[in-house]
């Protein structure tokens, strides 16, 4: 079953739904450590997620390759918006 396609049950759609969510912990967790995920508060952590499921529409098995390019688009993002607040919070703590 592809992502995106119809489901054919209810059971379908939780399976897929629950293959989507590993997948992105994965490679959330591949591009982020987890000390990193825990220190952004959760409102900014928004960005992060954006660029993890724009990542499962391209590729539904992402490689450590991918994990690695998001990992440099969240940072080039930050270093873009270093001027902004949120951005500000959010880039101490990912610049190890």
């Amino acid at each position: 079953m592809r992502w995106g396609a119809p489901f054919e049950s209810d059971l379908d759609r939780v399976i897929t739904e629950q293959r989507k969510a590993d997948t992105l912990e994965a490679l959330a967790l591949q591009a982020f450590t987890a000390e990193e995920l825990a220190a952004m508060p959760a409102a900014d952590r928004r960005v992060p997620g954006l660029l993890l499921k724009r990542q499962l529409r391209t590729t539904l098995d992402p490689s450590l390759a991918d994990a690695l390019r998001l990992r440099q688009q969240f940072e080039d993002f930050c270093d873009r918006q270093s001027g902004n607040a949120a951005a500000i919070r959010l880039f101490p703590p990912l610049r190890l």
